[in-house]
């Protein structure tokens, strides 16, 4: 008999981006079904997070290729099951309160969740976020994001 632990493919972060990459393929569908210019925005945040999330798939399998032991997902649930949560409480502020304001109170929440604490260049990088995407879209493409069950009429 061997004392040799089996190894596994992929970590806690593995797992938690391929649940991110089915996620975002899901939305991604739903998205296509939008106007082009409604769905660009969209489309291409999806796309982005479908490539990060394969990159991080690569990352870990490649860590694990090299003996070191993948984290487990037993270890570090919080980890996987927050980046799922903050994603769904996202989409579901979205429908509530509208785009414009879950994603003012998302950027910043979900960076500090992840360790960024510096709370001037959060609140900076969140005013120009916001800012550069209403310039962009509502200005020059002249195109609405959801306003929300609560700002709607």
């Amino acid at each position: 008999m061997s004392n040799h632990a089996k190894r596994r493919v992929l970590g806690a972060d593995g797992f938690t981006a391929l649940g991110l990459i089915a996620g975002a393929v899901l939305l991604a569908i739903k998205a296509s079904e939008l106007s082009t210019m409604a769905g660009l925005l969209p489309l291409a945040m999806l796309v982005m997070l479908i490539g990060l999330g394969a990159l991080l798939v690569i990352m870990d399998a490649r860590k694990n290729a090299r003996g070191e032991d993948p984290s487990r997902l037993t270890e570090t649930p919080g980890r996987a099951l927050g980046a799922f949560a903050l994603i769904i409480l996202y989409c579901l502020a979205v429908d509530v309160i509208g785009f414009y304001l879950a994603t003012l109170i998302a950027v910043p929440v979900i960076a500090w969740v992840f360790g960024y604490r510096d709370k001037f260049r959060l609140a900076l990088g969140t005013a120009i976020f916001i800012g550069l995407l209403f310039g962009i879209f509502s200005l020059i493409m002249n195109q609405d994001f959801p306003v929300g069950i609560l700002f709607g009429s």
